[in-house]
């Protein structure tokens, strides 16, 4: 059972640092604030913004969560519900890029 928490956690944190790396990249490159929003103006604008989506999702998903939670004082369980989402993502996109990252080695 400790095994498979362990390769939970681990695939989760890959999807979680993988979405660390995209958003930060995207600030750097557009110097605003990732979105669910945000509409591409270009070709790579918009394969860009879907990598965003993918991977950073959860991250913006969780920012808006605690910010509903801070500002506008929203349930907690809606807090709880979105980390728990935004944990599954992670795992999922985590589980991809290890995925992908076995048949490339």
């Amino acid at each position: 059972m400790t095994e498979s928490v362990t390769i939970y956690i681990y695939t989760v944190l890959v999807g979680l640092v993988a979405g660390g790396i995209t958003i930060s990249a995207y600030r750097i490159f557009t110097n605003e604030l990732p979105s669910f929003q945000t509409r591409p103006r270009t070709p790579l604008g918009a394969f860009g913004q879907v990598l965003v989506v993918v991977f950073g999702g959860p991250l913006v998903l969780m920012r808006n969560a605690v910010r509903g939670r801070l500002i506008e004082h929203r349930p907690l369980p809606l807090l709880a519900a979105s980390a728990v989402i935004a944990s599954l993502w992670c795992f999922f996109s985590g589980a991809f890029l290890v995925n992908l990252l076995e048949r490339l080695a």
